[in-house]
């Protein structure tokens, strides 16, 4: 039976094989768990196993309250709280975007007062200068003491299109690629291949791969890397981002290598 998770992991494959001109050919079948990569490209000359790897900006998706996993997901609660406060307090109709600092810092315990400030600072805001043709700006210096939280909040009139609704709107830029990360994930599936596993195969690729829409997992390619990447058991070991389809092979070819 094919788990969400396998699936997910074959949506990025299917991206990746898009992406990457140098993909084998060959029809792409689902490995035993526990025994063989996670794919494996079969074709008359050769199996090419293929074994994923998430890359999240901190160790782990959901390793603590204050990681990218954790406070994307508080984000999206704390708006939400937002608009319901704002809906219940206000006969004003807006459409909101809001834009929160790359490490919000926001906690379980202080979501409701975070979003009522934040339509305090709303109300306050519109009623100096309701939004236009253009929309209202608030920024930073508007949004103290919690500017460390909020980046900026944009209020749109939207009345002619019945357009109310609120949404978090990524950061503008993202964090460098954490490396020592990368690294741990290399060696620990070094590990799981020492251990007998990734069976079956001529060849052996490890696709570490990058989910432009999740603020977890988004952040940039490094020009270069700390340290070189000399993994022991696997043929190629490639970075893959979707949407931008930046595919980088770390092993063997050069790291300046971009294909």
């Amino acid at each position: 039976m094919t788990t969400s998770q396998d699936q997910h992991e074959r949506d990025f494959l299917e991206r990746f094989r898009n992406a990457y001109l140098f993909f084998p050919e060959g029809k792409i079948i689902k490995g035993i768990p526990g025994q063989e990569p996670d794919f494996i490209v079969a074709n008359p000359r050769e199996r090419v196993g293929i074994e994923m790897a998430r890359l999240f900006r901190d160790d782990g998706d959901m390793m603590g309250p204050l990681c990218m996993s954790a406070q994307f997901q508080f984000q999206k609660i704390l708006l939400e709280e937002a608009e319901r406060i704002f809906r219940r307090t206000s006969e004003m109709r807006y459409k909101v975007v809001v834009s929160f600092t790359e490490r919000s810092g926001i906690q379980a315990k202080a979501l409701v007062s975070l979003a009522q400030f934040l339509v305090e600072r709303i109300c306050e805001w519109v009623s100096r200068r309701p939004p236009g043709m253009d929309p209202l700006l608030i920024g930073p210096g508007m949004l103290e003491p919690h500017q460390d939280t909020f980046q900026l909040v944009q209020v749109y009139d939207r009345s002619e299109y019945f357009d109310y609704s609120w949404s978090v709107q990524s950061a503008f830029g993202v964090e460098p690629m954490n490396q020592d990360l990368l690294h741990k994930i290399i060696q620990q599936k070094e590990s799981i291949r020492r251990g007998g596993h990734y069976l079956n195969c001529d060849r052996l690729w490890l696709l570490i791969y990058l989910d432009f829409f999740n603020p977890a997992m988004d952040q940039q390619f490094p020009d270069r890397f700390a340290e070189p990447i000399r993994p022991h058991g696997f043929d190629k070991v490639i970075l893959f981002k979707t949407v931008e389809d930046q595919c980088r092979v770390l092993f063997p070819e050069p790291l300046l290598n971009s294909v």
